[in-house]
């Protein structure tokens, strides 16, 4: 028996997210020539206003997730905008967990047992954030605040036992996502900032439970990583 959710396909997916990814850089290397220009042309240099990120955080699932699944690398690509002492962020990322063991076995009344097997756990993420800084001394911030976006998830299991062999398929299925975000800013030099974040990742299915009864399901994940901001 198979049971298919769909959503938007593993290739329409992917094509966005590499699109947004090459636009993203392709903006990055504009963004960077013209910033050079105007910083030789200028006599007096201003702070900057903007700048582009990358960054990668260990990704530890808890709840439900981490009795199934082991941690992952996140990686990420973000644009950000520094108004006063505040932050706002806009970002997409990628993330794959993968399972903790090939086979996982389940009891079946008093004297049987299944097998389930669960493919890797895919997630393309997309958000926004804000975050308000409080400055500790000459180029040295703490901050807070909040991330807010959509995962865009893939991933399968197949159970077998004495009644039922099934094959479940979740392709492109939507979570709403929040995590309250806490970390450092160092500068490292007028143009290179240095961020070290810790978050708590809280993501939800979509949709309509009529369609989907996975709807309301909940996960969570713990961040912790670095990026590196090029300021202009």
């Amino acid at each position: 028996m198979y049971i298919i959710l769909s959503g938007d396909s593993r290739l329409s997916i992917t094509a966005a997210v590499c699109r947004g990814v090459f636009m993203s850089f392709i903006f990055l290397l504009i963004s960077c020539g013209d910033a050079k220009a105007q910083r030789f042309f200028r006599d007096n240099y201003d702070d900057p206003t903007s700048g582009i990120g990358v960054n990668i955080a260990y990704d530890a699932p808890v709840g439900n997730l981490q009795y199934t699944y082991k941690p992952a690398i996140n990686y990420g690509l973000n644009y950000y905008k520094f108004e006063d002492d505040f932050t706002i962020t806009a970002g997409i990322g990628y993330r794959i967990y993968k399972p903790k063991q090939d086979v996982f076995y389940y009891a079946v009344g008093d004297n049987d047992y299944g097998t389930i097997t669960y493919s890797d756990f895919r997630s393309y993420i997309g958000y926004i954030g804000g975050a308000y800084n409080i400055e500790v001394a000459e180029g040295f911030k703490c901050f807070g605040g909040f991330n807010f976006g959509l995962y865009i998830t893939k991933f399968s299991l197949h159970s077998v036992d004495a009644l039922r062999d099934a094959t479940t398929v979740i392709d492109g299925e939507q979570e709403i996502y929040i995590a309250p975000k806490l970390g450092l800013a160092i500068d490292l030099s007028d143009d290179l900032q240095l961020n070290l974040q810790g978050a708590y990742n809280v993501f939800a299915t979509t949709g309509k439970k009529r369609w989907n009864d996975r709807v309301g399901t909940i996960y969570s994940s713990f961040t912790i990583g670095s990026g590196i901001i090029f300021k202009f």
